[in-house]
């Protein structure tokens, strides 16, 4: 039973389709089942809902001043805000490649 449900899942979603938070997943599958979702399984979902994304946990305060810095300089995104956080940063102590190579030239503050 549980088999038809996550075929239905796994076919490739409507362009418009998202998956909004767990509680929505949640309920396509009895609590048996739910307890018994494979990791790769859950991670197909993922990958389809939410492609080329990770998920980032922040503490409340953390998340608090992150929403503040968006909203103070009008950024639309998560990820816009924290590119410019990161340019800022590596403006400040340049990014060391693996290589031990600088990808950027060292700027006076």
């Amino acid at each position: 039973m549980a088999s038809a449900r996550l075929s239905r899942l796994l076919a490739p979603a409507p362009s418009n389709a998202r998956l909004f938070d767990d509680h929505r997943f949640r309920g396509l599958l009895s609590d048996e089942d739910w307890g018994r979702l494979p990791l790769a399984t859950w991670r197909e979902l993922m990958d389809l809902y939410y492609p080329n994304t990770n998920w980032l946990t922040l503490r409340r305060d953390v998340f608090d001043r992150l929403y503040r810095y968006k909203q103070l300089h009008g950024l639309p995104t998560w990820d816009a805000a924290l590119e410019r956080l990161l340019a800022l940063a590596e403006e400040q102590v340049p990014y060391e490649s693996p290589a031990g190579r600088r990808d950027r030239q060292r700027r006076p503050l």
